[in-house]
């Protein structure tokens, strides 16, 4: 009888002991699985999530750097932000929206960032953060008839030239008419690079102004319709636009280019669409506090 309870007790001991054990291998493995998820996440830099989405605001169409073909995207500006995305962990997406209010879109947490050709100016670094990935001139298309006619802005004085809506190429047109002592150029702001093309071939007005890259797709594509007016003038460096609170997610983009240049997936993807020569000259992006060799500062 007294073996009997012995045997009783033992089975009820071992019993607690594994159950126990059990509970144990369960904690552990929740405390791991808490971990892993916990440290993937604070590996992905805010307001982005783990395996989440960076969606990018972005002006379509301005090719080469960004055009919509159905529900895609593509252009040098939409690679870029697919591999700095990719280098961050997430994936990226994007949300056509008009340049004239891109930058309230971004701050109005409709996007989490701006890759639209911007130039970062010191008028814009008071609303955004800048992460440079180009150095860009601005060039005039002008129709083909009339390429040696215009060498740069001065020589259109009394002629009407275009620009895109809330642009900066508009302050370089109206800096070319103090310069111009007879009739001045006239103004023309469109909606977009494609309506204001348009408008050029239309003879509504006598040129555009706008990114050399844009300009240069234009010309290789319909060389008998269209030339460059002179060469590019005031390359600056172009950047993808951050909400200033975003510090995280800023060094996290400024390590994927600085990685994309050291490592030469850059230039390769630029390469892809002939815009290499637009390439950073320091091999770096800027930031906003680096000072004049580093300030961030061109869809313009």
């Amino acid at each position: 009888m007294e073996a009997r309870r012995l045997s009783a007790l033992f089975l009820t001991l071992l019993a607690a002991a594994l159950l126990t054990a059990a509970c144990g291998d369960d904690e552990n493995d929740s405390g791991g699985a808490s971990g892993s998820s916990s440290t993937a996440a604070s590996d992905t830099p805010a307001p982005l999530k783990a395996g989440g989405d960076f969606l990018f605001c972005t002006d379509v169409p301005y090719p080469p750097a960004e055009s919509q073909v159905g529900s895609d995207f593509e252009g040098y500006e939409i690679d870029i932000a697919r591999e700095v995305s990719d280098r961050i962990g997430v994936e990226a997406q994007f949300q056509k929206t008009g340049f004239d209010g891109i930058i309230g879109a971004l701050n109005a947490k409709q996007c989490d960032g701006i890759i639209s050709s911007m130039n970062s100016t010191d008028e814009r670094k008071k609303e955004v953060n800048f992460v440079d990935y180009m150095e860009v001139g601005q060039s005039l298309l002008v129709p083909a008839d009339d390429a040696d006619e215009v060498t740069d802005l001065t020589d259109l004085g009394g002629q009407t030239v275009a620009v895109q809506t809330g642009t900066t190429l508009g302050d370089a047109i109206k800096a070319a008419n103090e310069d111009i002592e007879g009739e001045k150029i006239s103004l023309k702001s469109f909606p977009s690079a494609q309506d204001a093309v348009s408008a050029l071939s239309a003879d509504q007005v006598d040129a555009f102004f706008t990114d050399s890259p844009v300009a240069a797709d234009y010309v290789n594509k319909q060389p008998d319709a269209f030339a460059f007016g002179g060469e590019p003038v005031d390359p600056l460096p172009v950047g993808i636009a951050l909400r200033k609170s975003d510090t995280d997610l800023r060094d996290a983009v400024q390590d994927a280019v600085d990685a994309m240049y050291e490592d030469g997936t850059m230039k390769k993807l630029l390469d892809k669409w002939k815009v290499a020569d637009f390439m950073l000259e320091s091999g770096s992006s800027g930031d906003e506090d680096a000072g004049p060799e580093g300030t961030s500062t061109t869809e313009g």
